[in-house]
């Protein structure tokens, strides 16, 4: 997986964003759009619908995690992690 992932940031297809130790891989937005016509033109909209809701659902999942944590001694590194998933959580909603 490192040799797949290393390729395609050699061919800026994938961006790599370094923070805090952790590697964070995220694709440019025409690749996304790119690739999301490509689903639906492969797999059909039911099946751009299914990527979209098992999106949505691990983004409602990791705020529902979170909920209670953002009161109390959890507080900081909880709106760290919502915070680098943003755009995701914005884009589940």
């Amino acid at each position: 997986m490192a040799d797949l992932l290393g390729s395609l940031v050699n061919k800026s297809l994938i961006v790599v964003e370094r923070s805090s130790g952790s590697l964070r891989y995220r694709l440019l937005e025409t690749i996304r759009q790119y690739a999301a016509a490509q689903l639906v033109r492969s797999g059909g909209e039911a099946e751009a619908r299914l990527a979209r809701a098992a999106h949505a659902e691990y983004y409602l999942g990791l705020a529902e995690e979170a909920g209670p944590e953002l009161e109390g001694p959890h507080q900081g590194p909880w709106l760290k992690r919502l915070d680098v998933e943003w755009d995701n959580i914005r884009a589940a909603l």
